[in-house]
């Protein structure tokens, strides 16, 4: 029900599509589309942003219907989480801020 189906997506069209982009950008089988994660996530993330902010949907009835649309984005992060974030990376701090490194290779 929740899934980025073809009956999703073509009832809910643009939604779909930016989801879908997403899948396919996030894709660990994907090459050369690396460069394009930081677009489509910051994407994702002012759309889910001017969604939460919008006087529009202030009525929480409509704002769970709009969160609806979102609910297939819960199954791309699942299957894409081991690549975007390292869990056993090591954490450093900085001129940057804290981030992680990816932990060496094994020798």
């Amino acid at each position: 029900m929740f899934e980025l189906s073809v009956p999703f997506r073509q009832q809910h069209y643009l939604a779909g599509l930016v989801l879908t982009e997403l899948a396919v950008i996030l894709d660990p089988e994907a090459e050369g589309l690396f460069g394009l994660h930081k677009k489509v996530i910051n994407m994702v993330h002012n759309l889910l942003s001017t969604h939460d902010s919008d006087p529009r949907y202030a009525d929480p009835e409509v704002k769970a219907r709009v969160a609806m649309l979102y609910l297939p984005l819960i199954g791309i992060i699942m299957e894409t989480v081991p690549q975007l974030y390292d869990f056993t990376g090591i954490l450093v701090n900085d001129t940057h801020g804290p981030r992680f490194l990816p932990s060496p290779a094994p020798s």
